[in-house]
This record gives structure tokens, sequence and C-alpha cells, in this order.
């Protein structure tokens, strides 16, 4: 999982009183703040309240975010100081935060102030895949993945073919979500398992008949379509997927929140005897 995290500029102004230096944020992502396109308002939340007030005591942002308790696929903070009232703010963030206030991932947000200094926190929520949903979103990946076979692309410095699509094959997804689930456990992103298994010995497990197996992985993902973006845009992974021996499919996921990257990702790639 990727994490943004981006320190704050301390700045100056002065004037009146200030009254809801959020709502400015909110005006300004609605009027777009110098993006081609608006971003929807941010949520106030508690948490990040309780992330800014600690920022304020000196914590550095992912040590505030980890007090807090508040878990972020990405997240941003503000210092804004001197500041006296609303106009003072709003042209400050206009002046030099347009872009991180209109990013549109950003749903979240929170607030702190101390005399004339206030700290702004934006964050996107981690939001992990539903396990209840894991059907659709398997049906999902095996379609993108099918989309991208189907198209001549470079993985790295091979120029591969188009190839065949693949089929779903449940012994395979067997294979994946065990595996997953033991990189989620266990917080760990080997294609080696714990007790020493390969991907073709986790495969032969399930009663798979296999004559050649193949394994991506994935840590941080939250969609079908980001996991999959991924996988294409690394060239090891790429080559897996455009292999035209591989003619079945897996795929399965595992979301623990106390682990480092969140969800686990296990993609599995056979052709049967």
């Amino acid at each position: 999982m990727q994490r943004l995290v981006i320190a704050g500029l301390l700045l100056t102004a002065g004037c009146a009183a200030v009254a809801a230096p959020f709502d400015v944020v909110n005006s300004l992502r609605l009027a777009g703040c110098g993006a081609e396109v608006a971003a929807a308002r941010v949520t106030r939340v508690a948490r990040l309240d309780e992330v800014a007030r600690r920022i304020a005591r000196g914590d550095g942002l992912a040590t505030a975010l980890e007090g807090a308790g508040y878990r972020a696929a990405s997240s941003t903070f503000m210092r804004l100081g001197g500041v006296r009232s609303d106009a003072s703010v709003e042209a400050m963030l206009r002046g030099h935060h347009c872009e991180r206030i209109s990013q549109p991932a950003y749903r979240e947000g929170g607030m702190a102030q101390r005399g004339d200094d206030i700290w702004i926190v934006l964050a996107a929520p981690f939001a992990p895949p539903a396990r209840k949903d894991a059907a659709r979103i398997g049906a999902r990946v095996l379609e993108l993945v099918n989309a991208a076979r189907g198209e001549a692309r470079r993985c790295g410095d091979s120029a591969l073919p188009a190839v065949a699509p693949l089929a779903a094959a449940s012994l395979l997804d067997v294979a994946s979500l065990t595996y997953a689930q033991e990189l989620a456990r266990l917080d760990r992103f080997d294609h080696v398992g714990l007790d020493g298994s390969t991907a073709a010995m986790r495969v032969g497990r399930t009663g798979y008949a296999w004559r050649l197996v193949g394994e991506n992985l994935a840590a941080g993902p939250t969609t079908a379509e980001e996991v999959v973006a991924g996988w294409l845009a690394s060239p090891g992974h790429c080559r897996n997927l455009m292999d035209e021996r591989f003619t079945q499919m897996g795929i399965g996921f595992a979301v623990e929140q106390a682990s480092e990257s969140g969800v686990y990702w296990v993609q599995t790639f056979a052709a049967p005897r």
C-alpha cells in the first residue's frame, strides 16, 4: 500500500477572527481551487481532529495517525501560522495548498487550533475490499486480466503478443485465498510460505493436477483495478499475466487491519495436466 505523507508549510498572516477554517477548505474544493475538476466536500471526523491535535503537540503525521487509531490510504497536513480571519485562511490555502486540498481521494479531514496557529489534516480512509464481495471482485480481476491479455503489450524489455483469455478455476481460487490469508495473518510478503511451500506445492495441496504454475502477489491495493494495474506496471508480474502457457487463473485477497499493508492479494496461474 502506498502511503502519501506530506509535511506542511508554516505561513503567517493577521486580522480579525477565524470562524470556520474547515468550511474554507470545502469551499475551495467545491470551487476547484486551481484544479480542472472540483472535488467533493470532505467530512470532518473526530479521529482526524485528534490527529491534528497530536501534530500540534509535535508528533509526525504517521505517528499521529497511529496514535489516533486512524488508518489512511494516503494523507497530508497543512500548518497555517498567525491566521486571524477566514479570508487569510483562504488566501494561504489558495496560494500554497490548492494541489493538496483538491485531491479527490481525500474524503475525510480534521483540524486543530492553538492561538493563531491552525493545523488541517486531510486523508483518504483505508477502504479494504469486503469478503462478501469476493466473488464479484474475483470476476472483475479475471475480466481485467483477460482484457490485458487480449492486447499486445510491453512488459519491461519484453514485447509480448496478445494471448488467449484465462478461465477461472475454483481450486486455484482456494490456493490463492489460503495463501493470502497466511500472508495477512503473519504480515509477510514472500512467495515461499512459512512452511517452505512454493506456489506449486500450495496448488497441489488443493488436488489440482498441474503441469505449470505461476504466482503474482500484491500488498496494499484495495480494488481489482488497482491490483491489476500494479501487476501490469511490474515487468515480472506482467510477463506472468501475459504468459500464453497459462490457461487458468485463481485469485484471493485477505484483509488484516493490524498488518503493515492492510490487504494482501494472491493471483495463481496454471495449466492443468
